[in-house]
C-alpha cells in the first residue's frame, strides 16, 4: 500500500484527518522541493522561487522539514497582476531558452495520473492496482476505504485539485479541465530531455510525515444545545443538516464551533435568518411609512408606522387596493414607466396629513417600494411661523403708521408755534425801533 505525496493539500489532509494511514505515504518531498534543492545543488547561492497554479505550496513552503528550501512561491494569479502593475507584456519580450528542459515524465506531471506515468521503472507497479485519486471528494472516499481496510495492495496517486494541477485553483484561465490536459500534452509532446547529471543522486528527498490530527474536546450536551441556539435551531426541526457549510449534519457543525474551526456565520440558513430579521427589525421600527404595493396596486406589506399614518390594521387592509388611502396615479406611473417617484409632497384630505412621498420600483419582485413620511406637524408649523410673520408685519405696520401720525401732528404743532414767535418777535422789534426814534 503506497500514497504518493507530490500534492501537499493531500498530505496535509491524510496527517489531519486520516493519521492512521500516514505509514502508507511515499517518504519523499514533492517535486517543488526536490526541484529547489536541485538548483541549490546545481548554482551558487540562488534566490529559488516556485510559480504555479497552487495555494498548497505556499504552506508547504513553511514546513520544518523543507523551510529551507524555497524562497517564494507564487501563485499564477499573483504573477499575471504583477506583470499587469508594472505593465510588461509577457508576449513581447525576447525568447530567451531556458537553462534546461524538462522531460516528458516531467512534463505530464501536472494532470491526474501524470504523477505515477512518470516513473522510469513502471515494473514496481504490475503487483499494485493504480488508483487515481483527483479532488476533494474522491481523495476522502479513497482514505476511508484505506482506514477501513476496504482497500489493499493499491498505489494511490492523489491530487487534492480535480483533475491534478491543471485544475488548481490560481489558474483561472476560463478554460475547460480537458482543454487544459490537452495544452499540457501538446507541450509535453516534443519533449526529449532525460536527467543525466548523477550529482543530484547525492541529494537527500527523504520527508516523514506524522499524525498532525487536532485532538477532539469533548463539548457537554448543554454546549452543543447553546451552539445550535445561537444559530437559531432550538429544536431537531431546525436542524436542517443540509451539508452547505460542509459539514454533515449541525451537530457536526456546532461540534466545529466549539472546538473552534469553524464560525456560525458558515451556515446559510443563519445568516439568511439573521439577515431577514434585521430587516423585519428595520422596517417595524421605522419612523416612517413603509408599504409594498404589487403590480396590481394590491398592498402586500404595511409597517406600524404606515399604520398610524392612516389609522388602521395592517391585517384589515392587506391585499386591498392603495386606491383605499391614496390616489393611485402615482403607482400606476411607477409601475408603467419603471421610473421612480421621490420627495414628493401629497396632500391625505381624509386624513387631514401632509406626507412626502417616494416610490420606488423594485424589477425582481415587479413591487413598488412605497416610503412615506409624515411631515403634517412641520407643515402646520411653517403655515403657523407663517401666521406669526404675518401678524408681526401687521403690527410693525401699524406702528410705523402710527408714528407717522404723531410726527406729522408734532411737526403741525411746531409750525404753529414758530409762526406765533414770529409774530411776536416782529412787534418787539418794531417797538424797540420805535423806542430809538423817540
Amino acid at each position: 500500500m503506497y500514497i504518493t505525496t507530490a500534492c501537499p493539500s493531500v498530505n496535509l489532509f491524510i496527517q489531519k484527518y486520516f493519521p492512521s494511514i500516514t505509514k502508507f505515504m511515499l517518504p519523499f518531498v514533492s517535486p517543488m522541493i526536490a526541484h529547489s534543492r536541485v538548483i541549490r545543488k546545481k548554482y551558487n547561492n540562488p534566490f529559488v522561487v516556485f510559480i504555479g497554479p497552487c495555494i498548497g505550496k505556499k504552506l508547504e513552503k513553511e514546513d520544518f522539514q523543507t523551510e529551507d528550501a524555497i524562497d517564494a512561491v507564487l501563485t499564477f494569479d499573483e504573477m499575471t497582476h504583477w506583470l499587469k502593475e508594472e505593465e510588461i507584456d509577457f508576449n513581447s519580450l525576447e525568447p530567451e531558452s531556458f537553462d534546461t528542459d524538462a522531460s516528458l515524465r516531467g512534463k505530464i506531471f501536472p494532470f491526474s495520473g501524470g504523477i505515477l506515468k512518470g516513473l522510469k521503472n513502471q515494473d514496481c507497479m504490475n503487483e499494485y492496482e493504480i488508483i487515481s485519486a483527483d479532488g476533494e471528494e474522491m481523495c476522502r472516499d479513497t482514505f476511508t476505504s484505506i482506514e477501513s481496510g476496504e482497500l489493499k495492495k493499491v498505489i494511490v496517486e492523489a491530487n487534492f485539485c480535480k483533475g491534478g494541477c491543471v485544475g488548481g485553483p490560481c489558474l483561472r484561465n476560463n478554460q475547460g479541465i480537458f482543454t487544459k490536459k490537452l495544452e499540457v500534452k501538446d507541450y509535453a509532446k516534443d519533449a526529449v530531455y532525460e536527467i543525466s547529471d548523477k550529482k543530484i543522486f547525492d541529494i537527500d528527498f527523504t520527508k516523514y510525515y506524522f499524525d498532525r490530527s487536532l485532538k477532539p474536546l469533548n463539548p457537554s450536551e448543554e454546549d452543543i444545545k447553546n451552539i445550535l441556539s445561537s444559530m437559531g435551531k432550538f429544536s431537531e426541526k431546525d436542524e436542517l443538516n443540509c451539508g452547505v457549510c460542509g459539514y454533515n449534519t449541525c451537530k457536526e457543525k456546532a461540534m466545529a464551533i466549539y472546538a473552534g474551526m469553524a464560525e456560525p456565520s458558515m451556515c446559510l440558513k443563519y445568516m439568511r435568518d439573521k439577515a431577514e430579521s434585521m430587516s423585519n427589525i428595520t422596517i417595524e421600527n421605522s419612523l416612517n411609512g413603509i408599504i409594498m404595493i404589487d403590480e396590481d396596486t394590491m398592498i402586500k406589506e404595511f409597517n406600524p408606522a404606515a399604520e398610524m399614518i392612516f389609522n388602521c390594521k395592517f391585517e384589515d387592509v392587506k391585499d386591498n387596493p392603495i386606491s383605499l388611502f391614496m390616489e393611485p396615479e402615482d403607482f400606476y406611473h411607477v409601475l408603467d414607466t419603471k421610473e421612480n417617484i421621490l420627495n414628493k409632497k401629497v396632500i391625505l384630505k381624509d386624513q387631514n396629513k401632509v406626507i412626502v412621498e417616494n416610490l420606488i420600483y423594485i424589477e425582481k419582485q415587479k413591487m413598488v417600494l412605497t416610503i412615506l413620511q409624515d411631515v403634517t406637524e412641520v407643515e402646520r408649523g411653517k403655515e403657523k411661523l407663517k401666521e406669526v410673520k404675518m401678524e408681526t408685519l401687521d403690527a410693525a405696520q401699524k406702528v410705523i403708521e402710527k408714528q407717522m401720525t404723531t410726527a406729522q401732528e408734532i411737526a403741525s404743532l411746531l409750525g404753529e408755534t414758530t409762526a406765533e414767535t414770529k409774530v411776536i418777535l416782529t412787534k418787539l422789534k418794531n417797538i424797540a425801533l420805535s423806542e430809538d426814534d423817540i
